[in-house]
C-alpha cells in the first residue's frame, strides 16, 4: 500500500514545468500560480495563442517537450494523453530527483495533488492516497461548510498576536494553552457580531500591553 507524506511546498523563487495545456493542465497551472513560483513553463504544440496571458509567471511555448526542458525545474506536472510521453517524463524526473505528478497516473507520480479547501489563511489538503479524487472532492464539500468566516477571522487574529505571545518567554506548552483558550465559542461569537470590546478585554487578559496597543492589533480584522 502506497503511503504519502503530506507537505505544503514553498514555490517562491522556484521554476515549474507543465506539459499539456488542456482543461486539466489549465486548472493545474492556475493552482500553481497561486503559490507564486518564479516561472511556470507551459509546453503544448496545440496551445491557444492567448493561453493564460494574464498570469505573469506563466511562459507558454507552442512545441513538444524535450529532456532539456527539465533543467532547473523544481516541480513538473504532466497532463497529456500520450502514455509514452508521460512515462518518459516521469522516468527522467525520477533520475534527476525532480518532483513529478502525472495526472491520473499515481504509479508515475512522485507526489499526488490533493483536493484543496482554502478560506483566507486556512488551507486544508484532502487525499485518498490516489484512490478516488471524486471522494476527496466529496469530503472537501462536507468540510468546507464547517469553516465559517468567524474561524477565518480568528485565525488571522491568532496570527497577529502570535509573535507577542512568543515574546513573553513562556514555555511551548504555556503558549499552546494560551492559543487554545482563545479558540472558544465566546470569541467566535464576538467576532461574528463585531464585539470589539469583548475581544480587546479578552486579549488584555493575555498580553501585557495597554488598550491602545491591543486596539491596533485588532484593528482591521473585519477588513473594514
Amino acid at each position: 500500500m502506497m503511503s504519502y507524506f503530506p507537505v505544503f511546498l514553498d514555490l517562491r523563487g522556484k521554476e515549474c514545468l507543465v506539459v499539456g495545456a488542456g482543461g486539466v493542465g489549465k486548472r493545474k497551472i492556475c493552482s500553481l500560480s497561486r503559490a507564486h513560483p518564479k516561472k511556470i513553463l507551459v509546453l503544448d504544440p496545440e496551445v491557444e495563442d492567448n493561453f493564460l496571458k494574464d498570469i505573469d509567471c506563466v511562459v507558454v511555448e507552442k512545441r513538444k517537450f524535450t529532456p532539456a526542458d527539465l533543467e532547473g525545474k523544481f516541480l513538473v506536472i504532466v497532463a497529456t494523453d500520450d502514455e509514452a510521453l508521460n512515462k518518459e517524463i516521469s522516468d527522467l524526473c525520477r533520475k534527476q530527483n525532480i518532483l513529478c505528478n502525472v495526472v491520473d497516473k499515481p504509479n508515475l507520480c512522485s507526489f499526488i495533488v490533493p483536493a484543496i479547501l482554502e478560506k483566507g489563511n486556512i488551507k486544508i489538503a484532502i487525499s485518498t492516497g490516489g484512490k478516488s479524487p471524486a471522494m476527496a472532492r466529496y469530503i472537501k464539500e462536507k468540510v468546507i461548510s464547517n469553516i465559517t468566516e468567524e474561524i477565518v477571522i480568528l485565525t488571522e487574529l491568532l496570527g497577529r498576536i502570535r509573535p507577542y505571545v512568543i515574546s513573553l518567554g513562556k514555555s511551548s506548552e504555556e503558549n499552546k494553552n494560551i492559543f487554545l483558550s482563545l479558540i472558544e465559542p465566546k470569541m467566535l461569537e464576538a467576532i461574528k457580531f463585531k464585539d470589539r470590546k469583548f475581544i480587546i478585554s479578552r486579549l488584555k487578559q493575555i498580553l501585557p500591553y495597554d488598550e491602545q496597543k491591543i486596539k491596533k492589533i485588532v484593528n482591521g480584522i473585519w477588513e473594514e
